[in-house]
């Protein structure tokens, strides 16, 4: 399987979209994941609040990059993008990935929507 990880933008055709960190980690125990695709901000996600849906500063999408290092319980995905447009962002995912022994590589999102649509 092929997983998303993004909360705006649209999954390519042959992806599985996570738009959560919960609903990601979730996908993660339940299915083998060969390939999977991180984006790095969270614009847009349930606060909690009254106020439902809104910006949550200070939370990002590296608790999955964290998950797949520390507490995955399958194979690791034999292949991982950073398809973030937060360059910052980025690094921090690599980072963690890599001090984790798993290897990424930062894609354009043009270029990963592309590649999927064109199959």
């Amino acid at each position: 399987m092929k997983l998303f990880v993004d909360d705006t933008r649209h999954a390519p055709k042959g992806w599985e979209l996570a738009r959560t960190i919960t609903e990601a980690i979730r996908i993660l125990y339940s299915t083998q994941v060969d390939v999977i695709s991180l984006d790095h901000d969270i614009a847009y996600a349930y606060t909690g609040d009254s106020e439902g849906y809104g910006t949550v500063p200070n939370e990002d999408f590296s608790t999955v990059a964290r998950f797949l290092v520390l507490l995955y319980p399958g194979d690791r995905p034999d292949t991982i993008y950073i398809h973030t447009a937060n360059p910052d962002g980025a690094k921090k995912i690599q980072a963690i990935l890599k001090e984790g022994g798993m290897n990424s590589a930062i894609i354009d999102v043009s270029q990963l929507y592309m590649e999927a649509y064109s199959k």
